[in-house]
C-alpha cells in the first residue's frame, strides 16, 4: 500500500495536530512508531521539494547556501546517486561489449576496428542504443 501525500495546512493548530496524531496512532493499532514512520514518509516528498526550492529561491544567500549544501551532502552521503552510478557502469559495460564485438568482427572480416570510420559508426550505434533505452524507460 502506497502512502498518500498530504500537504499540511499553512496555519499550525497544535490542538488539532495532536488530535490528528492520536487518530493516526489508532489507525496503526496504537503503534506510535509506525504512525511516525508513515507520517514522515508521507511528507518526505514535499519536504525534499521545499528544500530544493529554498536552495534556488530563498530570499537570503545564507539560506540558499545551507539548503544547497544540505541537498548535495544528502545526495553524496546517502547513495541517492546510486542510479547515476549504475547507469554509468551499464554504459561502460555496453561500450566494452560493443568494442569487443567490433574488434572480433574486424579480425574476422579483415577491417581495422580502430579506424576513425569504424569508431564513428560504433559511437553512433551507442548513441542510438542509449536513446532507444531512454525512450523505453520513459514509456514504462
Amino acid at each position: 500500500m502506497t502512502d498518500e501525500v498530504r500537504v499540511p495546512r499553512e496555519r499550525w493548530d497544535p490542538k488539532e495536530a495532536l488530535e490528528g496524531l492520536v487518530f493516526e496512532a489508532q489507525m496503526d493499532g496504537g503503534d506510535a512508531a509506525a504512525s511516525t514512520s508513515r507520517l514522515l514518509r508521507e511528507h518526505a516528498l514535499i519536504a525534499a521539494q521545499s528544500i530544493c526550492h529554498l536552495s534556488a529561491y530563498a530570499s537570503t544567500e545564507r539560506i540558499r547556501f545551507e539548503a544547497s549544501r544540505y541537498v548535495v551532502d544528502t545526495v553524496l552521503a546517502s547513495g541517492l546517486d546510486a542510479d547515476i552510478r549504475l547507469q554509468r557502469e551499464q554504459t561502460k559495460l555496453v561500450g566494452q561489449a560493443l568494442y569487443a564485438a567490433v574488434r572480433a568482427l574486424g579480425l574476422r572480416f579483415g577491417f581495422d576496428p580502430d579506424s576513425a570510420e569504424v569508431r564513428g559508426l560504433a559511437h553512433e550505434t551507442m548513441v542510438e542504443l542509449a536513446a532507444h533505452a531512454a525512450i523505453e524507460g520513459e514509456a514504462s
